[in-house]
């Protein structure tokens, strides 16, 4: 009898031990859910403030696909859309309240060396409330780089300043390249008399901002386009395809282990990238005329972490390129839509997720 009470009891033991162990287990994954449920309650979300299906209430002369690369500047009321037609050859729209003051006027800059055989290549980037241009030339005096700084009055009169005259040689390289406030810069990598790399950057109007020896002795430019460079106005790096270089202390950026640092810090298809502080970026992606995407990442030292996208809706027939401008509160993204009779400028306002981070 005693043996039987014994396996009894040694039955009830187990029984209870399990039953403690599946409370233990129910309790453990519950645990889990809330924390993975704070995690995605966390995650913050873009808010769509407005539509403006149709910009200046006026649709545009071409067809969307045409206005690739186009570039939006903001300046107090006045909004101006800006277009390259052919070499140097553009158009500037100006908008006020919702009209159009000026719609696609024809502009160009003046200096008579930019002639239609002499320009091998152009670049076109808005700088704040300015632009900067840059007109790669061939002819009898050698490769040359001139940079102009442009700016608008409200009839789309331009003020056109040449700011740069390099003469390129093999052993140099000039581009304009964008900077994390929105604001962009000239790089320029040179050899000085002992035929060692110098760089220098430059701001919207001309002005040295940061001067490096290169210790390295190595050529640091890209080897794709002006899109693979990105200066980080906060912390002194210059983004060169995946290497970050430090301009303060003239070196690259290591790991614990001394190894350069691989960064990819925004993606190869961003017509828009702003940094507005340390840690977070923002950048409006398109991919082969797909729906642009606006995108807001967190940055650490050797990698970011995508927090936020909003994907601009396909009520169009086609939509062309995007481009984002950011002011303290908002984030305007402009885009042309093709609705299959006439193309329209539109814009999309969102508040900033960082305003109140600081």
């Amino acid at each position: 009898m005693k043996k039987i009470i014994a396996v009894l009891l040694f039955f009830i033991l187990v029984i209870s031990g399990c039953g403690k162990d599946a409370a233990n287990s129910v309790s453990k994954s519950t645990d889990a859910e809330k924390s993975a449920e704070v995690t995605a309650d966390a995650m913050p979300e873009f808010e769509l403030l407005d539509t403006n299906e149709q910009v200046g209430g006026i649709t545009l002369s071409q067809e969307s696909y045409l206005y690739d690369g186009f570039q939006v500047l903001e300046d107090g009321d006045y909004t101006y859309f800006f277009d390259t037609v052919d070499l140097n050859e553009f158009t500037v729209s100006v908008e006020k309240d919702n009209q159009w003051l000026e719609l696609e006027k024809t502009i160009s800059i003046e200096d008579e060396r930019l002639t239609y055989n002499s320009i091998v290549d152009q670049q076109v980037m808005a700088s704040d409330n300015s632009l900067l241009i840059e007109f790669d030339l061939t002819g009898d005096q050698g490769a040359k780089s001139l940079i102009f700084n442009v700016n608008f009055d409200s009839k789309g009169n331009i003020d056109a300043k040449l700011i740069k005259d390099n003469t390129v040689t093999e052993n140099s390289e000039v581009s304009i390249i964008r900077g994390s406030s929105g604001k962009v810069f000239i790089y320029e990598e040179a050899t000085n008399g002992d035929k060692k790399p110098v760089l220098n950057i430059y701001d919207d109007k001309g002005k040295v901002v940061y001067r490096a020896n290169n210790k390295n002795q190595r050529e640091i430019h890209s080897s794709s386009a002006n899109d693979a460079y990105f200066l980080d106005e906060d912390k002194g790096t210059l983004q060169v395809d995946d290497t970050v270089y430090d301009l303060n202390s003239d070196d690259y950026v290591t790991d614990e282990n001394g190894n350069e640092i691989q960064f990819d810090s925004f993606s190869s298809y961003a017509t828009s990238v702003v940094k507005p502080n340390r840690d977070f970026l923002y950048q409006v992606s398109t991919v082969s005329y797909l729906q642009p995407t606006l995108i807001y990442s967190q940055v650490k030292k050797d990698f970011i972490i995508e927090m936020a996208s909003y994907t601009l809706p396909e009520e169009a027939e086609d939509r062309g390129d995007a481009f984002m401008v950011m002011n303290k509160d908002n984030i305007h993204v402009y885009t042309v839509i093709d609705n299959g009779e006439a193309s329209s400028l539109q814009l999309y306002t969102f508040e900033r997720i960082d305003k109140n981070k600081g």
